[in-house]
């Protein structure tokens, strides 16, 4: 089944153990959207899973970073339509039903990937402007942000998956102005031990 809204740079949320899960945000816009959509399916019947409407977000905007389940979702930064500033740490929390807004990430940011649960969450990277991607990484703890390690690439629009302290980062996007040695598309992959990240062997093809 198809998504309602079509939109890219979108987040969501999900569960390993659940097929329910959540997509929300996006565009390419201006304007952004603020759609949250859900996703259901039945593990007990030979039935298709079919998207529903949920309730918006409460500031429309793209490249979040999304963690958390269905009926505990997270959407930390993004870029929103056409303010100052452009890119902010706003960061809401979903309970099945309704958006809430809670405390932002301490480093305002767009095309921010996430992971893990909403009250053990990790963003990390992201994009604030033209040449200045992100090295910057935080861990929530269901009420607060606070700094954790930084990445050793910097980098926006990438893969992250896993937990807060087992966490998996690859390929992305940095532009060439940005601080650091790396440009354009890349291959490089970290892991994160809930402490510190490292570098580990390069995907064989570059992803973003």
């Amino acid at each position: 089944a198809d998504l309602s809204t079509a939109r890219e740079h979108l987040a969501g949320s999900l569960s390993a153990s659940n097929p329910a899960t959540l997509a929300f945000g996006g565009g390419d816009g201006p304007p952004f959207s603020a759609a949250t959509e859900e996703w259901n399916i039945s593990t007990s019947a030979t039935t298709a899973g079919a998207w529903s409407s949920g309730e918006n977000l409460g500031t429309a905007g793209t490249g979040m970073a999304g963690a958390g389940t269905q009926t505990a979702g997270l959407c930390a930064g993004r870029r929103q339509p056409p303010a100052s500033p452009n890119y902010v740490g706003l960061t809401e929390e979903y309970d099945g039903s309704s958006w809430t807004e809670v405390n932002n990430l301490n480093t305002g940011r767009g095309y921010v990937s996430g992971c893990g649960t909403q009250t053990a969450a990790i963003v990390a990277g992201g994009f604030t402007g033209p040449n200045n991607d992100q090295v910057v990484s935080e861990e929530y703890d269901g009420t607060n942000w606070a700094e954790g390690d930084d990445l050793n690439t910097n980098r926006r629009q990438y893969t992250l998956f896993g937990v807060q302290t087992a966490a998996v980062g690859s390929g992305g996007y940095a532009s060439p102005g940005s601080p650091g040695p790396l440009g354009g598309f890349l291959i490089k992959t970290e892991e994160y031990n809930g402490s510190s990240w490292s570098t580990v062997e390069d995907m064989p093809t570059s992803l973003n």
